[in-house]
């Protein structure tokens, strides 16, 4: 007979619905079997989770796992044997944070989420895309124009990278996706603008041509995914959303052109408020040059102002942090800066059914509901009057992934936590 466990005692944020419920969990065989007020004498195991507030497990729609360092370049040509070591600690550490779902945006890979999955290591549910795709001197292109560095074209791209193929031209992107996608990649990432550490890079340019971003979004979608792209102006977000690309990473200087193009499009989009001010405050630890500097300024100027019209537009917004080297730890500082641009309750669905809905798993992740899979954390303290409380790894309580206890700090007996099964990631 299949193990029951109850959670029992606490406020319920379903996903959702903008009011928390009193409710019990009913979770089997790693899937929530009911949801409801619940009696029954053949239930093995309670979880007594009084005063604390229950939520399915929290997804981060933008990570690097492997982003071990800055600038960009050392990772990027660091060894895999450390870049693992140092996805695997980032990971668990995530897990403990609440972060039951991760969905990497360049750097993690096969090797890694096949570690996750034999149960090698303990991290969160791992979607990933492997390498990112940047044209030539692109934002994914990370050589120094002041040393000499060749990337290898006559095999494709640079296979020297951690982290991009540097691909030009409709027959390169082609190979590129489908490399990915051979390698079990989740989604396909493209550098479609500028950004703040690529330091030779314009940040208002637009990268890649109508047909390389056209061949890459009907590659992904002919093998049944879809592609996301790193854009920051609003001439860049407008020809993605255009042009079919499904989400937009960052989306950090929308104008009215571009919040038009998302909106008739149906394109999602997630912002990454965390890096942003974790780079303001780190920058000359992060090795920042006057030209990052100054791209860092424009985007602040905008980034604010962008997560309010794309609100009020309707537009999905997912929730992502995006942060690299140094700054990994300050996961907290995105629900600390939406939460003077947002509602909390549209925070806490960003995080967790809107990013499910990105990832293609409506009703299998970010919710509580029956069948889903039981991914559900308990925090100490009320994220609907202030939403701050779950970027405090020391609120996270309860940590449930897939029906395996985690981290349990409730009471004096955890005695759960060495009887759980280690579920399939």
């Amino acid at each position: 007979m299949d193990q029951l466990t109850l959670i029992t005692g606490g406020k319920v944020f379903n996903g959702v619905d903008d009011e928390l419920a009193d409710t019990d969990i009913l979770i089997s065989e790693g899937k929530i079997l009911e949801v409801g007020r619940i009696e029954s004498s053949t239930i093995d195991d309670t979880i007594d989770v009084g005063g604390l507030t229950i939520s399915p497990g929290l997804i981060d729609a933008h990570v690097h796992v492997c982003g071990a360092e800055l600038p960009v370049v050392n990772a990027a040509t660091s060894h895999w044997s450390y870049l693992s070591a140092f996805a695997f600690r980032l990971m668990q550490d995530r897990l403990q944070a609440g972060f039951t779902t991760l969905r990497d945006m360049g750097g993690a890979n096969v090797g890694i989420a096949r570690a996750l999955r034999e149960g090698l290591v303990q991290g969160p549910r791992l979607y990933y895309s492997g390498k990112l795709l940047s044209q030539t001197g692109g934002h994914g292109d990370v050589r120094n124009r002041d040393y000499d560095a060749v990337p290898r074209l006559g095999d494709c791209c640079d296979g020297g990278n951690k982290f991009a193929w540097i691909v030009d031209g409709v027959d390169q992107v082609r190979r590129a996706v489908r490399e990915e996608l051979r390698l079990g990649a989740n989604q396909i990432k493209i550098m479609a603008s500028g950004g703040i550490l690529s330091h030779d890079t314009p940040l208002l340019g637009v990268q890649f041509s109508d047909s390389e971003i056209s061949a890459a979004v009907e590659e992904a979608a002919n093998h049944g995914t879809y592609v996301s792209a790193h854009c920051h102006p609003a001439r860049a977000i407008m020809r993605c959303a255009r042009l079919g690309v499904r989400v937009i990473e960052h989306a950090t200087m929308v104008d009215d052109t571009a919040i038009e193009a998302l909106v008739t499009n149906k394109t999602y989009t997630v912002p990454t408020l965390a890096l942003l001010r974790a780079l303001s405050e780190q920058a000359s630890k992060a090795g920042l040059g006057d030209a990052s500097l100054e791209k860092l300024h424009q985007v602040l100027e905008k980034a604010a102002d962008s997560v309010r019209m794309l609100r009020r537009a309707g537009v999905p917004i997912g929730f992502g942090t995006d942060l690299f080297g140094l700054t990994h730890g300050s996961e907290g500082f995105e629900f600390e800066e939406r939460k003077a641009l947002e509602k909390p309750i549209d925070i806490l669905r960003s995080a967790t059914s809107v990013n499910a809905d990105i990832l293609q798993q409506v009703g299998r992740l970010g919710c509580i509901s029956a069948g889903a899979n039981a991914d559900i954390i308990a925090i100490a303290g009320d994220p609907f009057d202030d939403i701050s409380v779950m970027g405090n790894p020391d609120n996270i309580k309860l940590v449930m992934l897939g029906g395996s206890i985690r981290k349990m700090t409730i009471g004096k007996d955890p005695k759960n936590l060495l009887r759980q099964s280690v579920p399939t990631c």
